[in-house]
């Protein structure tokens, strides 16, 4: 599959965590098929390809800015 030519945005990324979240749960439930483990998988290659990470206590962010948090927080 090609790459996306535009960045994808904090909706977008936000719409791909919340399936991968109910594809977790269908899981959870023993309810998944191989179908599901290869969209869990193509899931988890495009948000680890997004700018956006979500971090506990700041919620949706650009993973520049964890990377800032992260170092700041590594000064301390």
């Amino acid at each position: 599959m090609a790459e996306p030519t535009q960045p994808m945005t904090q909706a977008q990324y936000l719409q791909l965590q919340a399936e991968y979240e109910q594809l977790d749960l269908i899981c959870a439930m023993g309810q998944e098929t191989d179908d599901t483990f290869l969209r869990i998988a193509e899931l988890n290659r495009l948000m680890d390809h997004s700018p956006w990470a979500l971090v506990p206590g700041e919620g949706c962010i650009l993973k520049t800015q964890w990377d800032a948090l992260w170092a700041a927080s590594a000064a301390n």
